[in-house]
């Protein structure tokens, strides 16, 4: 991968690891278009453990 690439790609995984970037804070939508987290707000550990939803896309329903 390109230098800069790679560098930005370094910066992203030492943000998530110290906790200045959180993957799963809002605004986050499911791919049916329902808000699953407004802008500011955060998932926590007990709503990532019970997601039973796709990501905006992400293609597919949860099997049944």
């Amino acid at each position: 991968m390109p230098n800069d690439v790679a560098k930005k790609a370094a910066k992203a995984v030492n943000d998530i690891k110290s906790g200045k970037l959180n993957v799963f804070s809002g605004p986050l939508t499911d791919n049916t278009g329902k808000e699953i987290i407004p802008a500011g707000k955060t998932l926590d550990d007990g709503a990532l453990w019970g997601m039973n939803y796709y990501l905006k896309g992400v293609n597919g329903k949860i099997p049944g």
